[in-house]
């Protein structure tokens, strides 16, 4: 059964699905089903972009992604996710 993890900065929202591991209740971090990163570097407020912010929920954005923000995503997903509590994070933390 997959499950999903979501991150965001204030720049992108990052989310993996991964299979979910039902006997010790974690997620399967090395079986990644799916990956989704939505750009939201051109949502500024009270701009006409703004208001159609959904645009930017449209388009995933991972399959053409630089790996290496890809990799930075995942591995502060998986950093916030073990911590435990929702993950948000700053990108160049």
């Amino acid at each position: 059964m997959p499950i999903s993890n979501g991150a965001g900065t204030d720049e992108y929202r990052y989310t993996e699905w991964v299979r979910w591991n039902g006997s010790s209740l974690s997620p399967m971090w090395d079986d990644v089903i799916s990956r989704e990163l939505y750009d939201h570097r051109q949502d500024i407020p009270g701009t006409p972009l703004w208001e159609a912010k959904d645009d930017f929920e449209d388009v995933n954005a991972a399959p053409q992604a630089d790996p290496v923000l890809l990799a930075k995503m995942a591995s502060r997903l998986r950093e916030a996710v073990g911590m435990g509590g929702w993950p948000s994070f700053a990108l160049d933390a």
